[in-house]
């Protein structure tokens, strides 16, 4: 058989080495659903749930749906969803991603809290689903920087910017609102307060931590300030 058209063979045959046009932005979405450990202090443990192995977790290496991470004393770890949120865990902190898709109404992030302390700073107040599960309790972000702490069954919803809404299964809702604190504990909503010394340390610390992160030294300063 002749081919009269041999650039249009051509093309064809490169469009089928590369793929369905389709598949390239599909998997770049797919890429961008995972988180990746943007800073990693100490031993901090990832256990991989499509493998079934714990390993340790080395910076910029990927933390995807189902995946669990531990820090350990005087460890900590900064987890990136590229152009959404930070995640800052705490050292003696244990966190499962147990939701992050794209839903019908965007993208869904929600994550399970088993110990310790989780702060959550997004690039923008989220349009998405961006929520916290501890104990029987879930708590949602409306705004850009919030913390939930969990001790067995006592959690505490900080607020640093926005408000938080936490809803427990038995319908009971409060909010967090800029600068509150609302603790949960024994299955029931106990007091709002306003932050306190501990709370305004932990924000700047992060926001020192952050701000590192955003705008890393170069390393003759580096050096120069040992």
């Amino acid at each position: 058989m002749t081919l009269r058209f041999p650039f249009l063979s051509l093309l064809f045959l490169v469009l089928g080495l590369a793929g369905p046009p389709w598949i390239a932005p599909a998997l770049a979405q797919d890429e961008d659903l995972r988180f990746q450990a943007a800073d990693i202090r100490g031993k901090v443990m990832v256990y991989r749930d499509e493998t079934d192995e714990t390993l340790r977790l080395h910076k910029g290496q990927k933390v995807d749906d189902g995946d669990r991470i531990t820090t350990e004393s005087g460890s900590e770890a900064v987890l990136r969803l590229k152009g959404r949120v930070y995640l800052h865990l705490a050292p003696h902190t244990q966190v499962r991603v147990t939701r992050l898709r794209m839903g019908e109404r965007g993208l869904q992030v929600r994550l399970n809290l088993l110990k310790g302390r989780l702060l959550c700073q997004a690039d923008k107040t989220p349009a998405w689903a961006l929520e916290v599960s501890c104990a029987n309790l879930v708590c949602r972000g409306h705004g850009t920087l919030f913390e939930v702490s969990r001790q067995k069954n006592d959690v505490q919803m900080v607020c640093f910017q926005g408000n938080v809404v936490g809803s427990s299964p038995r319908g009971h809702a409060e909010m967090a609102k800029a600068r509150q604190v609302v603790r949960f504990s024994a299955g029931r909503f106990q007091y709002r307060r306003y932050m306190r010394i501990r709370e305004e340390g932990d924000l700047q610390e992060w926001k020192d931590h952050l701000r590192a992160l955003q705008h890393p030294l170069p390393p003759s300063s580096r050096a120069a300030g040992r």
